[in-house]
């Protein structure tokens, strides 16, 4: 463990965690230590040190750190809720500078473009979801944007959080580039898109999913594939595929809910536990997908379970491209059809 070292660059930020057992929040302030990636907490109420300087785990990376953003530091979740002082702050401001896409579902055959456009100009999804407007929230974020259009498709709108160093002007660039101009509405500025993502995408929003739980199937990006940058390119595997994107959220799975929604694995998948761990190990994107005979269509789709036998039987399935290892296999899909609506609802009605 190296000593502290008075030139080291040093990222604070305030954290809460739910205590289950006391049910009550507890703040930490926490010492990203940038080089090395390791981490040090105090317990705001008592001064004391609660984590001692240690190596963050594998699973976490520098991007993780950002306002809004969740961390799982040793089994224990943690919500980032601010700046634990000036030189983050004035850190990361532009090099964590967010921006707001709303994105029709009219256009979801361009969603995995336009991420992965963005992944490519250093741009990261920091949270989405797929809501509802009613007229009221249509009105509000019109007054926002200074726009009269955009937000009336009736199959529901993608409010899609991108960051990254200068990420209003990049996010802008990337929507032209991708022939999107005119068919998705940008933030113009910073302060736009951090109130637009209090008021569509914070604890306070009141915008309901657009999820259908009918002719649907369960798609789960596990956390090792969004850190690898691949949501863009599943979704654009699966718009090849034509399968309609009814509903999709970024979600974070503790230890607690990623044992209940695996729990018809226990006993069944010798992996089981690592799938729990791989499950808790960031973020993640569910979908719900709709398509004739889903379930079945969306397990042909997503390939074998175990790699190795995906990229040498079906090697065009998402799993056969891109898939790692029987864990680390991209993504999860619904294998029971009497799974499928208690799947979508557990991700999109429950977690999300």
């Amino acid at each position: 463990m190296p000593g502290n070292r008075p030139d080291e660059e040093k990222y604070l930020f305030v954290v809460e965690h739910f205590d289950s057992m006391s049910r009550l929040k507890k703040q930490f302030l926490l010492k990203l230590y940038v080089e090395d990636m390791d981490i040090e907490m105090v317990d705001l109420a008592s001064k004391k040190l609660f984590l001692k300087r240690s190596p963050a785990p594998e699973s976490v990376k520098r991007s993780d750190f950002f306002i809004g953003g969740k961390v799982l530091l040793y089994s224990r979740e943690l919500d980032i809720v601010e700046y634990g002082d000036g030189f983050t702050r004035s850190k990361l401001a532009k090099e964590l500078q967010s921006s707001i896409i709303l994105c029709p579902s009219s256009s979801q055959s361009a969603w995995g473009t336009l991420i992965e456009a963005g992944h490519g100009k250093g741009l990261t999804v920091a949270s989405a979801k797929m809501v509802m407007f009613g007229s009221q929230q249509v009105a509000e974020v019109q007054s926002v944007m200074g726009t009269s259009s955009g937000l009336d498709d009736p199959a529901g709108v993608l409010v899609l959080c991108l960051q990254g160093e200068d990420g209003v002007q990049v996010t802008k660039e990337i929507v032209e580039s991708t022939g999107l101009t005119g068919h998705v509405l940008v933030s113009s500025s910073s302060a736009e898109a951090t109130e637009l993502k209090g008021m569509l995408l914070g604890p306070k929003s009141d915008l309901a999913s657009s999820v259908t739980l009918d002719s649907c199937t369960c798609c789960i990006i596990k956390p090792h594939a969004v850190r690898e940058g691949l949501i863009g390119p599943i979704l654009s595997h699966l718009a090849k595929q034509s399968y309609e994107v009814s509903a999709f959220s970024t979600v974070y799975f503790n230890n607690e809910s990623a044992e209940e929604f695996l729990e018809v694995y226990k006993g069944v998948v010798p992996e089981y536990k690592d799938h729990v761990v791989e499950f808790c190990g960031g973020m993640c994107v569910a979908l719900e997908l709709r398509a004739q005979d889903a379930v079945r269509t969306f397990r042909q789709t997503a390939g074998p379970w175990d790699v190795e036998m995906a990229k040498e039987l079906r090697p065009n399935t998402i799993r056969g491209i891109y898939g790692i290892d029987r864990v680390r296999n991209v993504v999860h899909c619904t294998d029971l059809e009497s799974d499928a609506v208690p799947e979508c609802e557990y991700v999109f009605k429950i977690l999300a």
